[in-house]
C-alpha cells in the first residue's frame, strides 16, 4: 500500500492520507489547531480605528494668502482652502 504525505495548510501540521480501506494504521480525525483557530479569528477582527488627525498649525481662520493669489486665504486647521477673501480677518 502507498501512503501520500502532505502537510496542512493551516497549522503545517504532517498528514499522512492512505489509499485504499484496508490502511494497516487508523487515521485520527484531524481537527484545528489552537494556533489556526487563533489565526481565523485575528482575520476577521475588525481594523482598528484611524488616530484623530494632529493639529499642524495655527486655528482655523483667515490669513494672507501663502500662494499671493488673494490677500487672504482660509486655514482650516491643517490645510490651506480655495476660499479667498479681500476683507482683512477681525
Amino acid at each position: 500500500m502507498r501512503a501520500l504525505a502532505k502537510k496542512c495548510r493551516i497549522c503545517n501540521h504532517q498528514l499522512s492520507l492512505h489509499q485504499g480501506a484496508d490502511a494497516s494504521t487508523p487515521q485520527p480525525a484531524v481537527s484545528l489547531t489552537q494556533r489556526a483557530s487563533s489565526l481565523i479569528a485575528s482575520a476577521s477582527a475588525p481594523p482598528a480605528p484611524a488616530a484623530p488627525p494632529v493639529a499642524s498649525g495655527p486655528p482655523a481662520g483667515f490669513y494672507p494668502d501663502p500662494q499671493g493669489i488673494a490677500p487672504y486665504r482660509w486655514w482650516n486647521g491643517q490645510d490651506w482652502t480655495e476660499h479667498t477673501t479681500t476683507t482683512p480677518p477681525q
